[in-house]
This record gives structure tokens, sequence and C-alpha cells, in this order.
């Protein structure tokens, strides 16, 4: 019923108003709606509902999103059982209630993570791995890892020096490249090992201003660059191919292996001599013969020539000798 108003008139006993039963009928009507809305239709319920009491909704809807509507002042305790879910440890797919505040950081806690809060945290731990999704890892400090690293893809380090506390060191690559990137170069290149106080340093060089390979020991470390100071080392090896330069000094080997093929040593000329098959392995001897008609007085020293004539006083033959 849509609310009952007394009709008053225009002006005070004009005569146009409701009368007195009309009006006390218009008054009974709406008293009798409103005590049949809160009440039994005679009787008003003690649990209406004002700004400041408590009362218990049942099957009631409360639209929170409508126009000036809120509600406020509502604490977990106030929830029924069953709706704010305290421990959420283990839940179901299925479940819908609402997950307090206390039970989300219970819970967070209990992970593998570890953590509540990634910067107060000094050792979080990850449960899986970490996904960068192409993105960079970037800071000012130091990264020590006591595990395994390994890296698929390209490793590259830009600092000043790079220093390998290993005990072994492999590489699998077939070549070594030193000094790479540079246009032109002043500087000697190769290895030093560092021998401590047993004496200066080992170094296999090239060296660049005499633009040769060079053996030896150095005071120089990996610092150094430049014309290194390399005092050339004994270098204990066997070698092949040919050996070309000038030697200051030798020493002749103690033993000597044997010639893989025989050769025999030969002269010609005023005189003939052959020897036997030589390959090293001992000593060999030959005769040698001296050509018909190949001496004469000059290559005597002190000789006495004696000509003998004919008897047109022709000489038929010339001998050289001691003699007298």
């Amino acid at each position: 019923m849509a609310k009952q108003t007394i009709n008053i008139g225009t002006i005070a006993n004009d005569g146009t108003g409701s009368t007195l039963r009309a009006a006390g009928d218009l008054v009974n009507d709406n008293f009798n709606e409103i005590y049949t809305a809160i009440g039994d239709g005679t009787t008003l319920n003690s649990d209406v509902l004002t700004a400041t009491s408590t009362h218990t909704l049942t099957n009631k809807t409360f639209n929170a999103n409508g126009t000036g509507n809120s509600i406020t002042n509502i604490e977990v305790a106030d929830f029924a059982s069953g709706v704010v879910d305290t421990n959420i440890s283990s839940v179901s797919s299925s479940d819908d209630t609402l997950a307090s505040a206390k039970a989300i950081k219970t819970y967070i806690d209990s992970l593998s993570l570890g953590l509540s809060n990634v910067v107060d945290d000094t050792t979080p731990q990850l449960g899986g791995n970490l996904d960068l999704n192409s993105n960079d890892v970037t800071g000012t400090g130091n990264i020590n890892i006591s595990g395994n690293i390994t890296a698929s893809g390209n490793l590259t380090i830009n600092g000043t020096t790079t220093t390998l506390n290993t005990t072994n060191t492999t590489v699998t690559d077939n070549l070594l490249e030193l000094n790479s990137g540079v246009s032109s170069n002043a500087n000697d290149s190769g290895i030093i090992i560092e021998r401590g106080s047993t004496g200066n340093n080992a170094i296999m060089a090239w060296d660049e201003s005499a633009d040769k390979f060079i053996f030896g020991t150095t005071t120089a470390t990996a610092s150094d660059t430049g014309n290194l100071t390399i005092t050339a080392g004994t270098i204990v090896a066997n070698l092949e191919g040919n050996v070309t330069g000038n030697a200051d000094t030798a020493t002749s080997a103690t033993t000597a292996t044997t010639l893989a093929t025989g050769r025999t040593i030969g002269m010609t000329g005023d005189v003939v001599w052959t020897s036997a098959s030589f390959d090293g392995s001992g000593n060999v001897t030959g005769t040698a013969s001296i050509q018909a008609n190949t001496i004469t007085s000059s290559e005597l020293s002190n000789a006495v020539r004696l000509d003998i004539l004919n008897s047109s006083g022709t000489i038929v033959k010339t001998l050289f000798g001691s003699a007298t």
C-alpha cells in the first residue's frame, strides 16, 4: 500500500480538507502497514534495525555496490564459521572461502622460498629454476656461487683481470687466441709460468721487436706490456726438419745413430780412391791409385832427374828419384 496522506485543505477551516473520520482512517491504514512490515500486525518486533542496534540478518541481501551504500568496520571475527579460512596449507580446487592475511603470510613463509620479503631476507632460496624471461641480472656487488656453473650461451667478461683459482683448467678449443682484436701490436705475447721464490718466471713468447719466438725466463708478470726483457733458456727436444742459423757454441753428441742407407766416399782426378760402404756404424778404408802421367818434377820436392837418351841424343825416358 502506498502511503495515505490526510488532506488538510488550502487554508484552515476552508471546508476542503479530509473529515476527522477520514483522516483517522488514513492514519490507521498507515500504521497497520508499518506494524505488518516490522511486526505481527499488532505488535512491533523488538529487533528493529537501527543505526546503533545489533541484529542478525537472515536470508537478506545487501547491495554494497549501490549508490551511497558501503560496509565498514567488519572484522574477521564478524564472519560466520567457514567464511574466512585461517589455514590454507591444504585447500581443494573447489574451495571458495576467503583467506585471511595471516593465513596467506603463514602459507608463503612455509614454502621452499623461505622468504617474506626478498629485500629483508639475506639468504633467500628458490624451490626451482629462476626464469629471467630474457631480462638481465644487474648490480654492483659480487656474485659468490659455491656450486657448478653451466652457461649454454656465450660468456663475455668485461674487466681488468680474470683470476682462475682452480686445481686444473681444461679447454676443449683447438686454438687459443691471445692479444685478440688488436689492429697493430707492439707488445710481446705469450704464456708466463709463475715460479715464486724458485726463480724468475718462465716464459714462452713471441718477441714482437725481434719478430721471433723465444723461450726463457723473465721478471715480467701478466700485467706487464711492451717489449719484455727475456733471458733465452735451454730447450730440450728432438728436432726434425732443417735447422738454419748460427750457433755460438756446439757440443758434440756422445752417441749417434747409423745412416738409414749406407754411402761410399770417392775421389777422382790424378788420384782415384773409393771407400767401402759407410753408414756411420764403424770406420771404413779404401785404396788410392795415382793415375799415369799425372806427376811432374814440380810436384816432387828435391827430386833428381835422370834423362835417358838414344844414340841420336833424343830423350826416350825421364826418371825422377832421390838417388844421386
